[in-house]
């Protein structure tokens, strides 16, 4: 387990503060012989002048439930994240709706 605290005293669009605290959890899993690792995350952000951040409340949480792999040299996840945004405080959009989402990554 792992956590994570953040802070900016001037965040973008002239926000002003802003703190983005989160919570991972991650297990190994082995299957055959395949080796997984299986997470999940819960967060919360913080904003001082929410409406110029763009968000509907001062703050919102977030959460995201995945699996990596790795071969070849990279990483493979496949994860579900989605946040406390309603689509109204979203602009009546699907843009902070949950989604499904897959990922191959590299580290140099």
């Amino acid at each position: 387990m792992n956590g994570r605290l953040r802070f900016s005293p001037n965040s973008f669009g002239n926000s002003g503060w802003e703190f983005n605290k989160r919570l991972l959890l991650s297990v190994p899993v082995k299957f055959e012989t395949v080796s997984f690792k299986a997470y999940g995350a819960l967060g919360n952000l913080s904003v001082e002048r929410y409406l110029q951040y763009g968000i509907p409340s001062p703050d919102y949480w977030y959460w995201q439930l995945g699996l990596v792999t790795s071969a070849f040299g990279l990483d493979l996840t496949l994860a579900y994240t989605d946040s406390s945004i309603e689509p109204s405080g979203c602009g009546n959009t699907n843009y902070c709706a949950g989604r499904v989402f897959a990922s191959i990554t590299k580290a140099f």
